[in-house]
């Protein structure tokens, strides 16, 4: 009975740890180009591009995140299915709170990208470092 009881207990182990693609790493972003650069809301878009700089997000294995787009934010991290939901926390002296944002993780764990209005795609993707 013990050793059956161990053997189910391996089992539920490898199960709950290989369900999928893991987000914990180093990711780095990338904006979208512009659908026509020669434009004025093209050129506004570039400008963005540009003022934006590099985005990166870091998601940790202590369920916490560093994402860094025009400055740094940090707080919490989980997951359901394929969508990580990112929980910002206030910066001191603050008590406003954010909605979480929304990554939709590939089925090959190598993007993550912002969700907006229901659909799974953003205008900032991240791919692994």
């Amino acid at each position: 009975m013990k050793l059956l009881v161990a053997g189910l207990s391996v089992c539920l182990f490898i199960l709950i740890g290989c369900g999928g693609p893991n987000p914990v790493g180093t990711w780095s972003g990338d904006l979208p180009p512009a659908q026509d650069p020669s434009s004025e809301s093209g050129q506004k878009a570039e400008a963005f591009r540009s003022m934006m700089g590099s985005p990166s997000l870091e998601i940790r294995s202590d369920k916490t995140f560093k994402l860094t787009l025009f400055g740094s934010m940090e707080g919490t991290w989980t997951m359901f299915g394929d969508t990580i939901e990112l929980t910002v926390k206030p910066p001191a002296g603050m008590s406003a709170k954010m909605e979480p944002m929304k990554l939709h993780m590939s089925s090959d764990g190598k993007a993550l990208a912002f969700v907006t209005e229901g659909d799974k795609t953003g205008g900032i993707t991240f791919h692994r470092k």
